[in-house]
């Protein structure tokens, strides 16, 4: 049997730099939104390398707007 181990500060620490600077993608390119435990992190992490992808500014106001316009509620990313 072996247990899962996460660390939610961690993730949130790690989304919340990637919205205070975007460029950080860049050193963390080895993580995917499978390396993040709760499925608020893995929708806001998708967001942000999708809209990274397609050369979108990232910040607060940017992601959550995508992720309101994909149709996610503010319940589902922790925002309510």
């Amino acid at each position: 049997m072996s247990a899962e181990l996460f660390d939610i500060g961690s993730e949130q620490s790690v989304l919340g730099g990637l919205l205070i600077d975007p460029n950080a993608f860049d050193r963390i390119d080895f993580l995917t939104e499978a390396d993040f435990y709760r499925e608020d992190h893995k929708l806001i992490f998708r967001h942000i390398s999708l809209m990274l992808a397609n050369r979108k500014p990232v910040d607060v106001v940017t992601v959550a707007e995508s992720l309101k316009s994909a149709g996610i509620s503010e319940d589902k990313t922790g925002r309510a």
